[in-house]
């Protein structure tokens, strides 16, 4: 009897022993704070759209708070700052869901403004969308060491009625603006412009593009057309080579001494 009342109390024991090592159940997973944001080109000619949005780093944005959507989680107003490599901006701890309004601030649609209804977890996406129609530069080529004094765009809708248009270079690698000129003679039917060269020797040699803008009656610019042009003569340095392994360590093969 005795026994059979021991092995009892075992029994119990290993019940309650393992009854206190069972493993909580895991908390639930916080609900998300806040949004994203991811900035992207996308290139249109003739209103057809030639590339996928492509993520654009290196693009200064700010964004504000309107007004809320319902009960908001977050308790920020405003997210600004640059995009990284990948085009990725975090903005935790924003108010959501809520509708934001977005500035671009620096790049090829420096002061674009978006509008948009934000919700918690989302990820924004800017897209600055390159709208032009198929112009024909020349030179189609451009050595950068010895430049022409002029250069010429020709394709249709060209205007200088309220100014003469203005022509942008951008860096087709990385959608940035290199140089910006004005055109010094125009057709009068808008066929035809011819503006000066811009100065354009630090780029290095590749794929760049030139866009026209016309003049608008309050002074904004309105993009109209665009063509690719190629650089070279200013390669790019070499990559610097790794150091060599060191076959010498300072200690050989002993221990080193520590003073």
């Amino acid at each position: 009897m005795k026994r059979e009342i021991f092995v009892l109390l075992i029994m119990g024991a290993l019940v309650a022993s393992t009854a206190c090592r069972t493993t909580p159940p895991p908390p639930p997973p916080t609900p998300p704070t806040g949004f994203n944001v991811r900035t992207f080109d996308q290139d249109f000619v003739n209103g057809i759209p030639t590339t996928p949005p492509i993520p654009s780093p290196g693009i200064g944005f700010n964004g504000n708070f309107a007004f809320q959507l319902g009960p908001t989680t977050g308790t920020l107003e405003n997210c600004a700052g640059t995009t990284d490599v990948s085009g990725f901006f975090p903005c935790p701890d924003r108010k959501t869901p809520a509708a934001w309004v977005f500035n671009i601030l620096s790049g090829f649609c420096f002061g674009q403004t978006t509008e948009g209804d934000i919700f918690a977890g989302d990820l924004v996406g800017l897209n600055c969308e390159h709208h032009f129609r198929q112009f024909f530069i020349s030179p189609e080529t451009l050595d950068v060491n010895a430049p022409p004094p002029t250069f010429e765009f020709t394709g249709d809708g060209m205007n200088s009625t309220y100014g003469m248009p203005v022509i942008k270079w951008v860096d087709g690698a990385t959608g940035a603006i290199i140089a910006t000129t004005t055109a010094s003679a125009i057709s009068p039917d808008g066929t035809w412009l011819q503006a000066p060269m811009p100065y354009l020797g630090l780029p290095y040699s590749g794929q760049y593009a030139a866009f026209v803008f016309n003049v608008m009656p309050d002074g904004s610019l309105e993009e109209t057309g665009g063509d690719t042009i190629d650089f070279f003569g200013n390669d790019p340095p070499p990559p610097t080579p790794p150091p060599p392994p060191d076959d010498d360590p300072p200690c050989g093969d002993g221990p080193c001494l520590i003073y």
